[in-house]
């Protein structure tokens, strides 16, 4: 009963997820807010993940993911490929964490970090530079909220699984992931945030 409960859950959070998008974007008529508030709400997914962890049939819901939002990422911005990284990642991860389950721990500071720091710094550097007139693009603001919004997040989530906290680690990994999303590799960065929060985690947790 409980990997056909894990299977229905999923896929119902997932219909509410564009739900809540759909909304957003008739209220506002912002595809950008529309997106990073999908990048958020698919992040919270993964505690659907973490409770149903047995059920590998699970990786259907951020397959079907893949596919509707590929589909309206299309029709909304034919160069848009950030949201099928995004979603390609979370499938990429769920696929891992299915096979071996010495992969939850990194995987969920992957999938978490790149849903909640992200979209926070998207979407502040995104209301500065509209504040303040400026070109769009990866600004100083956002860095700043991203490298926060990291902090807090693997902060708690190392408490929760009882790992040492080393403040200065913390610091220095968010700090350089967050130049990294900024400066290095800025368009793919929804694939190689949790690429790198994985590898980091795996390797020296």
């Amino acid at each position: 009963m409980s990997d056909f409960e894990g299977i229905i859950v999923s896929v119902i959070y997932i219909v509410f997820c564009f739900m809540i998008c759909w909304i957003i974007l008739l209220c506002t008529l912002n595809k950008f807010v529309c997106r990073k508030t999908l990048h958020f709400f698919m992040a919270n997914w993964w505690l659907i993940r973490l409770k149903y962890i047995t059920n590998h049939w699970l990786i259907l819901g951020p397959l079907m993911f893949v596919l509707i939002n590929g589909i309206y990422s299309y029709r909304w911005d034919k160069k848009n490929i950030g949201m099928p990284l995004f979603a390609f990642s979370l499938s990429l991860f769920t696929f891992i964490t299915a096979i071996d389950g010495k992969f939850i721990f990194p995987s969920t500071i992957a999938i978490l970090v790149l849903g909640y720091a992200d979209s926070g710094a998207a979407l502040a550097g995104r209301k500065y530079q509209e504040s303040n007139n400026l070109e769009f693009g990866k600004s100083l603001v956002g860095s700043v909220v991203f490298c926060f919004i990291t902090i807090i997040t693997v902060t708690i989530i190392l408490s929760v699984y009882h790992v040492e906290i080393c403040l200065i680690k913390i610091i220095c990994f968010s700090l350089l992931l967050a130049f990294a999303e900024n400066k290095i590799f800025p368009k793919y960065d929804n694939f190689i945030i949790p690429l790198f929060t994985f590898l980091a985690f795996y390797r020296f947790y």
